[in-house]
């Protein structure tokens, strides 16, 4: 995958860009949803608990853009913070 040539390159997986501030894995939950890339990019050890600027998580997104059980089970596994989707 073309993540992991770019994260063994040295890219910063955690980077925030865009007007909202969302980190590649939130950025692959929300646009477009693409449950591969988020995958790869936690499996790569992306920060499963960066927010945007709205405080949106990637688990919050993955449930509302029914990314299904996988994605949220491997967040939970990976060390998402749950409490944080309840705020």
């Amino acid at each position: 995958m073309v993540i992991t040539v770019l994260v063994d390159a040295g890219v910063n997986i955690d980077e925030i860009s865009g007007k909202d501030g969302a980190s590649p894995l939130l950025a692959s939950i929300l646009t477009k949803p693409n449950r591969e890339v988020a995958l790869e990019l936690i499996r790569l050890g992306a920060d499963v608990n960066l927010h945007d600027k709205n405080d949106v998580t990637p688990l919050m997104a993955a449930c509302f853009n029914n990314l299904g059980v996988t994605v949220v089970e491997v967040l939970l596994k990976a060390g998402v913070d749950a409490s944080l989707f309840a705020q």
